[in-house]
């Protein structure tokens, strides 16, 4: 993908300089155990995140790809570690750990997630990493139990119930209230398929996966008593680990597997390890519930912020202490849900949702296919309006801060304002015809919310940066000339056109090594989103920069790269370009 620059801003190329002497394999299966559709991974905008990976042992480290992509465009992510070990399956079984660095101007959505080696094939999992803009903001949740979809198809239309369970169908209709309503995850507890429904097919769970991924949010999930037909294999494939932990920032959750106790050790120590890191500051526990089962109760002096349950189909307060339990209606009860809302002040995190529960639950539909919050645009939401304007008719007595909505327009140069919203991220779509506007809205309580979004009325800054990414790096108007004191000795506008952070010195257009003679080599960090080309002098000062006749210019890797300079006679010093196309 690439960003386009007006022909009236410049200069649109820096370089960086430094003197270097004149001088079939066999494809493996790949698979990728975590993140999953069911269990992600999240990380914060240049943060990292980890892949687990199964495949051959001995594989080059050096060859590893990975991209996220989300239904408009792809990011690509930058390797920095491989390991080989008992990394998977919660560290019982032998595979690859990945850490990865995010591009730092990937939007805050949620991704699929492809990996590729070419000893090794390659392998994809949807809905797998979710980007947060900062973790340690207050967010929400929407507890989401016992969806139990009995068919594809509602018998009854007007509940969208199947039988006396859920469908398929319905889960739809719940997915764009969801999306707007945007959670930072949606905690599924269990049953996700009635048994019956599981015998006809596994490919049912797969109908499940494609109809919840309609959401456009992360979705955590374990398994209940009515998942006990699939197998603990099929489960992993299709779902992912069923007993696990992740962590986000200093909030960390815990989900059990209702079925089994495969991970039963392994679980009580890593929740037990979790009070003796003095980082974690909020633990949420998950598991369905009964008296029977594998159902884990917390040791005491071990007591989590909040355990969430499915199971009991119904809104209750099972327990309020020692520590809080919290039921939900089943969601295929017209999308029955529990807001859970975790704020963070002076260090610590609180749930202020256990001062009032009943206020926190509510069905996201009212008939059929008719949800409760809705939105609908002006002007066709694809790309082709100039403006627009976005109303959310919201008749569910609750304020969502955190709502959201992504608005698909016509590229512009300076980019777009929005009122009565804040801009999250814009980015370019389409080979740079479009860019995507995020916008997050805080959508008022049983009221309707408006939303109009236009062309940027700020003129260019000085050296052509867009306002849009000074204002997504929190930089003032027309101050693209400085460097902002981050220590890099880059000011703004060099940092927009090689596509860098202005606000971490470590993030700058730079070589970071060089060969040897008689060749050498130029080895750089690149973004897949801009052009590099490999420039040559033979004499200086007052000699001409010539390109490399066998070093034609190309994208970036998306992280560290490197030209090969195998024939560098005649020239002498060479010189690192780097171009938006």
């Amino acid at each position: 993908m690439i960003l386009r620059l007006d022909i009236r801003f410049s200069p649109v190329s820096i370089v960086a300089g430094i003197l270097v002497a004149a001088s079939g394999p066999v494809l493996a299966d790949l698979s990728i155990p975590r993140p999953s559709f069911g269990v992600p991974e999240f990380a914060q905008p240049g943060g990292t995140f980890r892949i687990e990976a199964r495949a051959a042992a001995a594989l080059d480290s050096n060859q590893w790809s990975v991209v996220l992509a989300n239904d408009l465009r792809a990011w690509t992510g930058a390797v920095e570690q491989v390991d080989y070990g008992l990394f998977t399956d919660n560290d019982t079984a032998t595979g690859y750990r990945l850490t990865v660095r995010l591009p730092s101007d990937i939007s805050p959505e949620v991704f699929q997630l492809a990996i590729s080696h070419p000893d090794a094939g390659a392998a994809t999992n949807v809905n797998a990493v979710g980007v947060v803009p900062d973790f340690e903001d207050d967010f929400y949740i929407l507890h989401y139990a016992d969806p139990q979809a009995g068919g594809y198809e509602p018998t009854n239309p007007e509940t969208g119930q199947c039988g006396k369970n859920g469908s398929i169908r319905e889960i739809h209709w719940h997915a764009p209230a969801i999306r707007l309503i945007n959670p930072r995850f949606l905690f599924d507890t269990g049953d996700e398929l009635d048994n019956p429904y599981y015998a006809y097919s596994i490919t049912n769970y797969q109908k499940y996966i494609e109809a919840m991924c309609q959401a456009g949010v992360p979705v955590l999930v374990t398994r209940g008593d009515n998942d006990d037909m699939i197998s603990t294999e099929d489960w992993r494939r299709t779902i992912g680990i069923e007993t696990y932990s992740l962590a986000l920032g200093s909030f960390v959750v815990f989900q059990k597997d209702y079925n089994e106790n495969h991970f039963s050790s392994w679980f009580t120590n890593a929740y037990a390890a979790s009070f003796t890191n003095p980082a974690v500051g909020f633990r949420l526990f998950g598991q369905h519930f009964s008296d029977s089962g594998a159902s884990w109760l917390p040791p005491a002096g071990q007591e989590p912020g909040l355990m969430l349950v499915g199971d009991i189909h119904m809104n209750a307060v099972i327990q309020a202490d020692p520590y809080p339990i919290f039921a939900t209606e089943a969601a295929h009860l017209k999308g029955a849900v529990s807001l859970v809302e975790f704020t963070r002040d002076n260090a610590a995190w609180a749930c202020p949702t256990l001062t009032n529960l009943p206020a926190a639950q509510f069905r996201l539909m009212e008939s059929g296919a008719v949800a409760r919050i809705s939105s609908t645009f002006a002007a066709p939401n694809d790309g082709s309006a100039p403006s627009n304007t976005a109303m959310i008719a919201n008749q569910i007595p609750r304020r969502f801060r955190n709502g959201r909505l992504r608005f698909q327009m016509p590229f512009a140069p300076a980019g777009y304002d929005v009122s009565n919203g804040t801009v999250l991220a814009q980015y370019d779509y389409n080979e740079g015809s479009n860019l995507a506007v995020l916008v997050q809205v805080d959508i008022a309580s049983a009221k309707t919310t408006e939303v109009a979004i236009q062309p940027s009325a700020a003129a260019p800054a000085a050296h052509g940066t867009p306002a849009w990414w000074l204002i997504r790096h929190k930089l003032p108007p027309n101050a693209d000339g400085e460097d902002f004191d981050e220590g890099d000795g880059s000011p703004a506008w060099q940092e927009f056109i090689a596509d860098t952070d202005p606000a971490d010195a470590e993030s700058c257009f730079r070589i970071t090594g060089a060969g040897h003679p008689p060749s050498g080599s130029l080895e750089f960090d690149s973004s897949s989103s801009r052009w590099y080309q490999v420039l040559g002098c033979s004499n200086l000062p007052g000699g001409v920069w010539s390109a490399m006749p066998d070093l034609a210019a190309r994208p970036g890797a998306g992280g560290p790269d490197a030209f090969s300079i195998s024939n560098p006679a005649p020239y002498l010093v060479y010189r690192l370009a780097v171009t938006i196309p």
